[in-house]
């Protein structure tokens, strides 16, 4: 073979590779980001309906937010049996922003009372506001996140 084939041949398989390298970059970072949406969305399911059953359970007597942390002021919140609300957020490690209140939700409370993991991002920080509201934070932005999705980040202090 002459030099000029051989050159052609590796040019060629060479842009084959950097194609093939793009596809999977552009496929497997969509697949994260579709993930996680996805366990945003359940997530938040999830939480409306266990937080709508426990205001139902306890006649509407409590807030979301109480919901949420299991607490009354600085009264714990029992049901009917006298035992502890099942809570999914710590009442003390919370954001105030603009009025608003974003509380940390706790990953293992999430896991053990709703059944949902979402320890697999352990680089993002949960947050749930007004009682409702999924938010995440996290100190380094995901490379798989866009600007699209900053509309689900606690807005900065």
């Amino acid at each position: 073979m002459n030099k000029e084939k051989i050159k052609d041949i590796v040019i060629f398989v060479l842009l084959v590779a950097v194609v093939a390298l793009v596809v999977y970059l552009i496929l497997t970072s969509t697949s994260k980001k579709s993930d996680f949406i996805s366990d945003l969305v359940n997530a938040q399911d999830k939480i409306s309906y266990y937080i709508g059953g426990m205001a139902s359970e306890t006649f509407n007597a409590y807030d979301k937010g109480q919901i949420i942390t299991g607490y009354n002021d600085d009264e714990e919140i029992k049901n009917m049996d006298g035992n502890a609300l099942p809570h999914i957020a710590n009442k003390d490690e919370k954001i105030e922003i603009g009025g608003e209140i974003y509380y940390k939700i706790s990953l293992e409370q999430l896991k053990e009372n709703l059944k949902i993991d979402l320890s697999k991002y352990s680089y993002l920080e949960w947050y749930i506001k007004d009682g409702e509201v999924l938010r995440v934070k996290y100190s380094e932005e995901p490379e798989w996140w866009n600007y699209t999705m900053d509309a689900l980040k606690v807005p900065n202090q």
